[in-house]
């Protein structure tokens, strides 16, 4: 035999259920990074040896969950990489398919207990129910040792902890009532989703009573929690924390006043939390906490291991975002928030649970090492990407939250902005840029020239903000680096005007001291350089916003729920061409019939005229586009907006890219330098 494994002909009855690819892998020795080959996919799906049926598997489940099909069907190369500090394991080792980062093949067991594999490992059966003491050890390593993770101690004031709020509501575990607190308090934050399940609620009436010590226990009361928050509760007390913080039992909702007032902190609320329970399992409320009663878990649904060597247990296993992916917990809006910005989440799934910190991540069915959890920080809150990131990233962080927020679900169209509202102020305060209707101003050109893909209007919202349409949004990436676009392709000096009337700069520096410093280099609306037409006639000089409009478009009264803008540009006027019924996009034509550009129509499904009319739309120019290595062709292409007037204010209804050529192929009464006000 030991001839025949020197000469590569070992059977898999040979290996111990390995194939001759698989026995040469050192399960017990393996180190660093490394590729390890298995051969052709019709090989790896054929074969019967035991590691070669969990690659499949691995593959099949990233299919099934992530819709990613890993070589199979080209008849490919397989090939595994040992990652020797898997921080989607808490710094254990694993497996992983290449190109595959979404499943991992994962030691059960640590090599030297795998004679009498811990509890703890993946085993066959589940658990009845989480080992609390388990889940001690885990925050409480992380409270001793991760720096990056603690909480604001409780001797800090609680005017510093949560500026401007007077005070906090809290479920009190103990004396089973609603309390009220002025002081800081080591408390738990729920973050789950409501569904259709009648969901208890705090109210104006019902306020006093709850107030009471033992309110829970009387006429009911605990009966109409949903099972969620029975199970939070149930957990508090079993972890001794006295305080649980739940939005439906902790906010008024039937005032205006308080929910006003306390959105605006929903970021320190779930920041400031011990740990924030995270009910990833079920559809709505009722759907409880998975471990914390008896007989409610389920076999582990991704559940597939096995015994690879003697006293070697690998299990196959997707990643915590993998998992979240599949969940409808992360379809909702407000839950982005809630995950993103607190420190240590407690994951809750029908056959697992999963902590994690910033530093740590730790599964019920895998083994613990703390000797691992140090090995560098995971990327896994937005929190602590606020905290690290710099001026150049603001572009790419930004919209790339905003592509995936604007995807998610919610229950009222109004909340648009409040379910964002702590990251919003997070990124505000890191960059040091107010935010206008959710779009940074220091960015404002690059944030207003977004697009998608049969966006639906939603009033309340001014149109030229991602907030006023429903529907994921997505920014072309130019390639230049932002500070030089803004610079270089931009001419338009951006003015506000508030609802009672007031004029002024959306961003005027002198004005706001707080905003960044020279050395920065970061300049923002500082250098305009003017429009250059092509047509000499045209004067564009003008850019000052006009103080006092003909119209009364502007006036006390205005339908947004935020300033509109108005500034000066160059508007044409152009033919649509060619609408694409499905995917609203359609090519411009101007006075010849000549293509000079193509824009996505937005608000095409929703009740309206407007694209109905055979006579040119209007459409403005933002800024120029720059030209990437590749473009061969003459003239400069710009950023353009058709706009749709009503009552002397316009509204977007699609954006585009236009060629120089529309400027003298414009109907009338274009080309015209004239000022937008734009809602």
């Amino acid at each position: 035999m030991e001839l025949a494994r020197s000469r590569g002909f070992v059977t898999e009855s040979q290996a111990d259920g390995l194939c001759s690819f698989c026995a040469k892998i050192p399960f017990r020795e393996l180190h660093g990074r490394t590729r390890f080959n298995l051969g052709l996919s019709s090989r790896v799906l054929a074969s019967r040896c035991k590691f070669c049926r969990l690659v499949c598997y691995a593959s099949t489940l990233s299919q099934q969950m992530n819709g990613k099909n890993i070589h199979w069907s080209g008849g490919g190369e397989v090939d595994v990489d040992w990652i020797q500090e898997c921080s989607s394991f808490g710094g254990h080792g694993a497996f992983s398919l290449t190109g595959c980062w979404e499943v991992f093949i994962a030691f059960s067991s640590t090599i030297h207990e795998a004679e009498n594999p811990p509890s703890c490992s993946l085993l066959p059966s589940l658990p009845a129910q989480l080992d609390i003491q388990r889940v001690l050890r885990w925050l409480d390593y992380c409270a001793s040792n991760h720096d990056g993770c603690a909480v604001l101690p409780e001797h800090i004031s609680f005017a510093h902890t949560f500026p401007g709020l007077d005070q906090l509501r809290f479920i009190d575990v103990v004396e089973n009532c609603l309390v009220e607190k002025r002081e800081p308090v080591k408390y738990v934050a729920l973050s789950y989703i409501w569904g259709s399940f009648p969901n208890f609620r705090l109210t104006r009436a019902n306020k006093p009573e709850l107030m009471k010590p033992g309110a829970l226990l009387w006429r009911g009361v605990w009966s109409l929690l949903p099972r969620t928050i029975q199970d939070a509760v149930s957990l508090c007390r079993k972890l001794n924390i006295r305080f649980l913080w739940v939005d439906s039992f902790c906010l008024i909702q039937n005032s205006p006043t308080d929910l006003e007032a306390s959105i605006g902190f929903m970021d320190q609320i779930y920041e400031h939390a011990w740990f924030t329970i995270i009910a990833a399992h079920g559809h709505d409320a009722n759907a409880g906490l998975p471990g914390i009663r008896e007989g409610d878990r389920h076999e582990m649904e991704y559940r597939h291991h096995d015994m690879i060597e003697p006293g070697v247990f690998l299990g196959v296993s997707p990643t915590l975002n993998l998992r979240l992916t599949g969940a409808l917990y992360q379809t909702r809006a407000w839950t982005l928030q809630e995950h993103g910005l607190s420190r240590r989440r407690l994951y809750f799934f029908k056959d697992e649970v999963i902590f994690r910190c910033r530093r740590a991540q730790c599964h019920e069915n895998w083994p613990d090492d703390s000797t691992r959890w140090e090995n560098k920080e995971i990327p896994s809150s937005l929190l602590s990407d606020t905290q690290t990131i710099h001026m150049g990233n603001i572009q790419c962080r930004y919209d790339d939250l905003l592509q995936g927020y604007t995807q998610r679900q919610m229950t009222s169209e109004s909340d648009a902005l409040h379910a964002l509202a702590g990251i919003i102020k997070r990124f505000s305060q890191c960059y040091r840029f107010p935010m206008l209707a959710g779009l940074p101003i220091g960015t404002f050109d690059w944030f207003i020239l977004f697009q998608g893909e049969r966006l639906r209007r939603r009033r309340g919202f001014p149109s030229f903000s991602w907030a006023g349409w429903r529907g994921k949004i997505r920014f072309s990436y130019s390639g230049v680096e932002t500070n030089d676009w803004l610079r270089g392709h931009t001419w338009i000096i951006w003015y506000k005007r508030d609802s009672a009337g007031a004029l002024s700069l959306v961003w005027d520096p002198h004005e706001n001291p707080s905003f960044p410093d020279e050395d920065m280099n970061f300049k923002g609306y500082r250098e305009r350089r003017p429009f250059l037409c092509p047509i000499p006639s045209i004067d564009t000089s003008q850019t000052i916003a006009t103080q006092d409009l003909v119209h009364g478009s502007s006036t006390p009264g205005s339908p947004y729920a935020d300033p509109i803008l108005q500034f000066w540009t160059l508007a044409v006027y152009l033919n649509i061409r060619g609408l694409h019924v499905f995917t609203a996009e359609g090519i411009l034509v101007g006075m010849d019939g000549v293509t000079v550009g193509n824009a996505n129509i937005d608000g095409f499904e929703d009740v309206t005229t407007f694209f109905d009319s055979d006579h040119p739309f209007e459409v403005i120019l933002l800024s120029q586009r720059p030209r990437s290595i590749l473009d061969r062709r003459a003239g400069h292409r710009y950023y353009a907006m058709i706009i749709e007037w009503n009552n002397g204010v316009a509204e977007r209804r699609g954006l585009g890219v236009v060629e120089s050529d529309a400027i003298c192929q414009s109907f009338p009464p274009g080309p015209v330098w004239k000022e937008i006000v734009l809602g």
